[in-house]
């Protein structure tokens, strides 16, 4: 499916240097991944530390929820811009910047002495993050020759895996013993070394792809409602993701670590989900996948408040529920690259889980 996605003449040259099997790019591929870690470990870890945060700034639960929107809101509306605007620029630049940027934000909310200050910290890092994985992607692509992309993108991708199984939950054991700041503190931490590892990286550039054009592919029939059924269903599950702790509260009974081992649930669950869709989606097609995702995310909701109160009817609807929410990214992402064709170089780079699919 990548091959055929692309025209004969791949536009990703890897720079100078560069091992054309790739194993000499690992320690770089590396590098990128703990970006992809410390960037995704902050995107989910506040929902597990909202108690805290509430009850440390005296603010409501709710509220609390709402920076969690508005990271996505700044991430999703800045991401396009600053492509665009980046786009003439190394990767390797756009790499330390955005790092920095992420780190700053991350300094912000860990440091912040009240809630109007953690929500303009989430911003700021919203901002770096929405940089970083983009250039994240690219430089992976640019490292590799085409037959080794998949792999490459997968060593970097999963840094989101590995913060979404591990990260997360550890972040939350971390903060019910050394509080919630010491849990940002740290994401800063690894944001730093990141950023650091990122000043040995070759300079790499990539074709450069303007605002107008990465619009443009929302004029074709079928991506408007594909990308709005991947809005409605990322913003279905992440509603209950961001309140998870309240809303389980009565089966945890004040654990912090039984909460920690939800999360791990969770993340494992949604990695295997990530693989068997696509598997399945090739094997049955994306719609058949698609609708046996959204399917099991609104079983999991309405049972919900039924099981709420019982730990292992908890963990079951949570593994149902992450393993059929992760498994609606491949088909959607595969059928967003079927509709949009001839402008595979503006999304190629942002749909690393279609990518590594197709190409095994």
């Amino acid at each position: 499916m990548a091959s055929n996605s692309q025209s004969s003449r791949d536009p990703i040259v890897p720079p100078a240097g560069v091992d054309k099997t790739g194993h000499a790019g690992f320690a770089t591929l590396l590098i990128l991944a703990i970006g992809t870690f410390a960037v995704g470990t902050d995107a989910f870890v506040l929902s597990a530390l909202m108690p805290s945060i509430a009850s440390e700034l005296s603010t409501s639960l709710p509220k609390v929820g709402q920076i969690m929107a508005l990271f996505a809101v700044t991430y999703a509306v800045s991401a396009p811009i600053i492509a665009a605007l980046t786009a003439p620029w190394p990767r390797k630049r756009l790499l330390i910047l955005a790092q920095a940027v992420f780190v700053a934000g991350m300094l912000m909310q860990a440091l912040g002495p009240d809630i109007e200050t953690v929500a303009m910290g989430r911003m700021v890092a919203a901002v770096g993050t929405a940089g970083y994985t983009a250039a994240a992607t690219a430089v992976a692509a640019t490292l590799v020759p085409a037959a080794a992309r998949g792999q490459a993108l997968a060593i970097v991708m999963g840094g989101f895996t590995v913060a979404t199984m591990f990260g997360v939950p550890l972040g939350s054991l971390l903060g019910s013993w050394l509080g919630w700041r010491s849990t940002l503190l740290l994401v800063a931490v690894v944001g730093t070394v990141a950023a650091l590892g990122a000043l040995r990286l070759p300079d790499v550039r990539v074709p450069v792809a303007g605002l107008s054009d990465r619009l443009a592919a929302l004029k074709l029939p079928g991506v408007p409602s594909i990308l709005l059924t991947t809005v409605a269903t990322l913003a279905g599950g992440f509603t209950m993701y961001t309140y998870l702790p309240a809303l389980i509260a009565p089966a945890l009974q004040n654990s912090r670590t039984t909460l920690s081992a939800v999360l791990l649930v969770y993340g494992l669950a949604g990695a295997l989900g990530n693989v068997v869709a696509g598997k399945l989606t090739d094997r049955i097609g994306p719609l058949a996948v698609l609708r046996i995702g959204i399917a099991g995310i609104g079983l999991a909701g309405v049972l919900m408040p039924f099981l709420r109160s019982d730990i292992y009817g908890v963990l079951a609807l949570v593994s149902i529920w992450s393993f059929c929410g992760w498994a609606t990214g491949v088909p959607q992402q595969y059928r967003l690259v079927t509709a949009a064709p001839q402008v595979p170089s503006v999304y190629w780079a942002g749909m690393p889980r279609l990518t590594m699919q197709a190409s095994r």
